[in-house]
């Protein structure tokens, strides 16, 4: 199976939905840039849900 790579460069791009990755196996980066501190909570939690998910890892913020 083919691992795909989600690069999520959070400064300049918010995704609004993360559920049509769902489908499929891949690692998620999420860049943020040196004065952005926080990242919202669905995000967050969206992420965790794929981790939950067969076949799915969250690699974590850059």
């Amino acid at each position: 199976m083919t691992t795909h790579y989600v690069l999520i460069d959070f400064e300049n791009v918010q995704p609004k939905n993360l559920e049509i990755l769902a489908k499929h196996s891949l690692k998620i980066f999420v860049f943020v840039g040196k004065t952005q501190t926080k990242l919202p909570l669905d995000l967050v939690s969206e992420t965790q849900k794929l981790e939950a998910s067969k076949n799915r890892t969250f690699c974590g913020t850059v």
